[in-house]
């Protein structure tokens, strides 16, 4: 019923508007205009946390609702001081645009309203995704000027959206010109000598339909004048004279 009965009288629990009568059974009385009782919510006890989207891309926004309640549950409509926003762990990249938050840098956050004097129950977990692939870079593994016949070379891609987000599994075609023999997609065995073009490109919808693609060129030689041995032929075992 909203309410417990005490030696000294009553105790509201749920806060809302009561009708209090009195009768007396006995003598068949009973009062004709009963009493109102108006109960309202008491001081805020504890804080929750409601977000519009547990997951958004970066650059995306979330709505935060704040609520109070007090010991019994009641929700407190306007508690005494005002409701802060926490990020777990920091954001380096963050925008508070009143109850909305603007998220540019991608992870996982723990979002959890606090209210001074009060409890803050768990927070919501927001899961912020990189955005569409907005740049890319490559480097070369290992990087050298010149590369000998045989060496293996890999093409490091890196790909960002527009906040600096690292995006490592973005799609991504790899091509040398002319062809040399892979070892996986990224890298390539060094033969025969030549010059070679390394090429990396994504493969998909990129921001702003922006087309990303990173090259280099690179020199394949023998490290040397290239000079062969006829006699005696490689790993042939010789007997040297004695003295």
């Amino acid at each position: 019923n909203g309410f417990e009965r005490t030696e000294v009288g009553l105790v509201g629990g749920v806060a809302r508007e009561y009708e209090i009568t009195c009768f007396a059974p006995q003598l068949g009385l009973r009062d004709t205009t009963p009493a109102l009782w108006t109960v309202l919510p008491a001081r805020a006890a504890t804080v929750t946390t409601a977000l519009g989207t547990d997951a958004i891309d970066a650059g995306g926004e979330v709505e935060v609702t704040c609520r109070a309640f007090d010991a019994y549950g009641n929700p407190v409509a306007d508690p005494e001081g005002q409701f802060d926003v926490q990020v777990t762990p920091p954001p380096p990249a963050l925008d508070v645009l009143g109850d909305t938050l603007r998220f540019r840098s991608a992870g996982e956050f723990d979002v959890q309203c606090t209210l001074a004097g009060a409890d803050a129950a768990p927070g919501r977990t927001l899961s912020v995704a990189p955005g569409l692939p907005a740049r890319l870079v490559m480097s070369l593994f290992p990087d050298r000027p010149v590369y000998r016949v045989g060496d293996v070379v890999e093409i490091v891609p890196v790909v960002s959206d527009r906040f600096d987000n690292p995006i490592p599994d973005a799609p991504l075609t790899f091509e040398s010109d002319p062809p040399l023999e892979r070892f996986g997609a990224a890298r390539l065995r060094c033969a025969p000598e030549g010059r070679y073009a390394l090429t990396v490109s994504v493969d998909g919808e990129t921001w702003q339909d922006r087309a990303l693609r990173a090259d280099a060129d690179i020199l394949v030689d023998f490290g040397g004048p290239g000079i062969t041995c006829d006699d005696p032929l490689e790993g042939e075992f010789i007997v040297l004279p004695e003295g």
